[in-house]
């Protein structure tokens, strides 16, 4: 898979969709909410006309009830929008500490053996002179180590390093990667 010349505006885009769907949130919730008191207040006008305690309540329940209804949709809606802002914010910044993250790491790789660095793209690792990537300024320098586990895959155009396999695999805990966790098996060294 190659990155698309695009993937900085889609990820704009995206962005711009999140902060829409928040702000139209916010607006809808506000809308519910003065609806709800201005129904409560029809309510209340419709109840002070008649002075028969009987004749009161029809307004007293058709307005009291789905005022309060539309207020509570309202407020649903507002912390609704407002969970959804946080949750942005907090993507945000955690991948930002996971850029930040990944620089550190790959740092020390990179001074040891500086034609082990590649060039992390949203799905993919490059070469640094891959046709690609050319032009684009916002990626990241990584060891080939630290893109593997990113999940970025190898580009097929410019075929960068894998990396290298020494130890276990990426997700295989300890007794995985060195036998059986009950011990040695028959036939292997250690067996009684």
């Amino acid at each position: 898979m190659s990155t698309s010349p695009s993937a900085s505006a889609t990820a704009g885009l995206t962005g711009r969709n999140s902060d829409r769907q928040v702000r139209f949130g916010r607006i809808l919730g506000l809308f519910f909410c003065v609806a709800g008191f201005t129904t409560i207040g029809f309510g209340w006008n419709g109840m002070a006309k008649v002075a028969c305690p009987d004749c009161q309540l029809p307004y007293l329940l058709s307005g009291g009830a789905a005022g309060l209804g539309l207020i509570l949709v309202g407020g649903v809606l507002l912390v609704m929008a407002q969970i959804r802002d946080e949750r942005l914010k907090l993507a945000d910044q955690l991948r930002a500490i996971g850029t930040t993250m990944s620089r550190a790491v790959s740092a020390p790789a990179l001074a040891a053996a500086p034609d082990a660095r590649v060039m992390a793209g949203r799905s993919t690792y490059h070469r640094p002179g891959c046709r690609l990537i050319e032009g684009k300024a916002d990626l990241d320098e990584l060891s080939v180590d630290v893109a593997a586990l990113s999940r970025l895959t190898p580009c097929r155009v410019c075929e960068p390093s894998r990396p290298q396999a020494d130890g276990p695999p990426v997700g295989v805990g300890i007794e995985a990667a060195s036998g059986s966790p009950d011990g040695p098996g028959p036939g292997e060294p250690g067996h009684p």
